[in-house]
């Protein structure tokens, strides 16, 4: 019964504060046995990662452990959400660890779906939680970026290192 009032009540308040979720398979939701990603996510930080991560299983629910060893490590949604200027976005994850800076952020871009080039990623103010919470951010697409008006994004969260922590419930919402 709790669940159930608990789901209506996000479902209202999307409602009520003009909130639009898009699917970024924030449930994790996984299709390949073995599989060592969620469905549609990929590592976020280069060639040579410095760190590490596994699918767990958090209160019945499909949930991310990241440990961050020498900087940044996370993971990020592989598709890309057409934007324009103006436009706002709510990004939040559940989180739960010891003493670690997490965050979620968004990168820009400028193209097509097909071809685009990096413009800037914006991680937010980070600084370093304790125990469980929600992370939770909102985001104003500018109109320019490095001379570029912006045209897709795409979704992160991530460990600064030295740190671990578990990561469920990823959502992405369009605000009105």
């Amino acid at each position: 019964m709790k669940k159930f009032a608990m789901m209506m009540l996000a479902a209202v308040s999307a409602v009520v504060l003009g909130a639009a979720e898009i699917d970024v398979n924030g449930a994790f939701k996984v299709s390949k046995p073995g599989a060592t990603l969620p469905d549609g996510w990929i590592v976020n930080n280069g060639p040579k990662p410095v760190g590490k991560h596994e699918i767990i299983q958090k209160d019945g629910k499909t949930a991310v452990r990241v440990v961050g060893e020498k900087s940044m490590y996370g993971i990020a949604y592989s598709k890309r959400q057409e934007v324009k200027p103006g436009e706002k976005y709510r990004l939040s994850v559940d989180f739960e660890g010891q003493n670690t800076v997490a965050n979620v952020g968004i990168f820009m871009y400028y193209g097509t779906l097909k071809s685009y080039i990096y413009l800037k990623g914006d991680y937010g103010v980070s600084k370093k939680l304790t125990g469980a919470q929600t992370i939770s951010r909102e985001i104003t697409i500018p109109e320019t970026l490095n001379g570029k008006v912006p045209t897709l994004m795409g979704v992160t969260f991530f460990i600064w290192s030295p740190g671990e922590g578990v990561f469920s419930n990823f959502k992405l919402e369009k605000l009105d």
